[in-house]
């Protein structure tokens, strides 16, 4: 968050998200992505429903890296890959389903005749 702040201060300007986000700076509305790294920071400190909350993909995404440093663990402690593959099998397609779901739901939610031609 530092960097964030010196970057904002060295332009001039306030680290909005508007100003982050260029559809959001276009459209007014959040994009797909927005909060995501705020959910990933809150879900590898612990706090998965504040990580939910503000954006799925950026929770599960902090959930699936937790998951991956303990299948490294149990690799390690076992001498084993199946942890890892174990874990490979599982954080692929939940990724991919909560991408899917949360870029259908994004998408059902924008304000009609948002995005045209």
């Amino acid at each position: 968050m530092d960097g964030l702040r010196a970057w904002s201060a060295r332009t001039g300007g306030s680290s909005s998200a508007a100003e982050l986000c260029p559809f959001r700076a276009r459209y007014g509305v959040d994009c797909l992505g927005c909060g995501g790294t705020r959910a990933f920071v809150e879900t590898a400190h612990g706090h998965v429903a504040e990580g939910f909350r503000r954006n799925p993909i950026g929770a599960v995404s902090g959930l699936i890296i937790w998951a991956a440093v303990l299948a490294a663990l149990a690799a390690l402690a076992t001498d084993r890959t199946r942890p890892l593959l174990a874990w490979l099998v599982v954080a692929l397609p939940l990724l991919t389903v909560t991408v899917a779901a949360r870029a259908l739901l994004w998408w059902r939610a924008l304000p009609p005749g948002l995005v045209g031609p």
